[in-house]
């Protein structure tokens, strides 16, 4: 079959509207808020229970709003489903989201995995890894939300035998627990599942997820690196903008989307993208446009006010605070780029410096620090360290 992206002079919004009448019931149903449909912005709620299954697969080119979707995927099912969460984080990405919402983040700092001699010992005690000096035990993970973070790992190889060995732990684990009613566990894969040798681990996952209590979310940069399996046994498709007519061509060739499906995802903004979503009492899967994820930055950032005192203030509150206040957005922009300069982190005194340079009153900058909640004897000594300005609170 010869696949061909059609180009014209209309925008890819407007080609959504061919599917237009396909825009979900079922937006109205309780679940997950993840944004309006393209067409008659519905707002659309994920409900994982009314699916066939709980398995998710999300696809898109870097920079398309795969990750931003996901994080936030990640802290609305920790705040309003309240399940158990795994992240297995290849390349550390997912420790602010960790932070943010106060979830357990395992740094691994050496694997007994691939030590035959040390994993024969350490995995009948259920021993995977050490974090910071301590062991930590597979049952770990599964308690509450936790981050297997593999950055700190030498190589790729000790990252793989690491997710293989969690992996078996968990159908292991998954068997003995017995088959269950309800959602217990949500795994997150990302792009880590990619770097496996043999797939055929995730595929079980998903096969035999669901009756034992498993969603299992798998995302990547490109569909083609999807077996068929997964894609066949999973519920929920998220197709973000992708690049190249072979990744197109194998959604469409494995009969995933229509072809005018397939050429609306290669156009669609940043943001936006194609849910395929099959309900149980559907009978069929269905496929609508969402006109862009709606979220929040997980971002945290760090204010050091002297005497060991450090004051976490998220993006999001960063952004409030200067809408409240009037700031323009190369006020705000300036600002949060001086922070994100030092690693999402300042010094009191250099906050206030920036926000001297961008031109703002000593009132605006008094009420900025107090709504991101600084105590004022903080703000006076560092506003009187900054340029030999002294401040008097009011």
């Amino acid at each position: 079959m010869s696949f061909r992206l059609m180009s014209n002079s209309r925008s890819a919004t407007e080609k959504m509207c061919v599917f237009g009448m396909s825009e979900p019931v079922y937006a109205h149903y309780g679940g997950i808020y993840l944004g309006r449909t393209s067409v008659y912005r519905i707002p659309f709620l994920l409900d994982l229970t009314k699916t066939v299954n709980p398995h998710i697969a999300i696809a898109g080119m870097s920079g398309s709003g795969k990750s931003y979707m996901l994080k936030n995927l990640i802290v609305r099912l920790a705040v309003y489903d309240s399940p158990n969460i795994l992240v297995i984080d290849w390349n550390g990405e997912y420790s602010g989201v960790m932070e943010f919402i106060g979830g357990n983040e395992y740094v691994a700092s050496n694997t007994f995995a691939g030590n035959t001699e040390a994993e024969e010992g350490h995995r009948d005690a259920g021993v995977i890894c050490s974090y910071s000096g301590k062991e930590v035990r597979f049952l770990q993970l599964l308690q509450g939300i936790s981050s297997l973070n593999l950055c700190a790992l030498r190589d790729d190889q000790q990252r793989k035998s690491l997710v293989y060995l969690v992996m078996h732990m968990l159908i292991e684990h998954m068997h003995g627990r017995g088959i269950v009613g309800s959602m217990r566990l949500v795994v997150i894969l990302d792009e880590a599942w990619r770097a496996l040798d043999n797939q055929s681990i995730v595929q079980q996952l998903y096969r035999e997820g669901r009756k034992y209590g498993l969603s299992i979310v798998t995302a990547t940069q490109s569909v083609s690196d999807i077996s068929k399996g997964v894609i066949s046994n999973s519920a929920c498709l998220f197709m973000f903008r992708l690049q190249g007519d072979g990744d197109l061509r194998w959604l469409v060739d494995n009969g995933v989307l229509e072809q005018g499906e397939a050429v609306s995802i290669g156009e669609l903004p940043v943001g936006s993208c194609l849910a395929h979503i099959t309900y149980r009492d559907a009978g069929h899967p269905q496929s609508f446009f969402l006109d862009k994820i709606d979220g929040f930055s997980t971002d945290l950032y760090k204010v050091d006010t002297g005497d060991e005192m450090e004051y976490k203030i998220s993006a999001n509150m960063l952004d409030e605070v200067g809408n409240r206040l009037g700031l323009d957005n190369r006020t705000k922009n300036r600002i949060r780029n001086m922070i994100e300069r030092g690693g999402s982190r300042t010094d009191l005194v250099g906050l206030i410096r920036e926000m001297i340079g961008a031109g703002l009153d000593r009132p605006t900058i008094i009420a900025y620090i107090r709504m991101l909640n600084i105590p004022d004897i903080e703000t006076v000594e560092a506003y009187e360290n900054s340029k030999d300005v002294r401040l008097e609170t009011e």
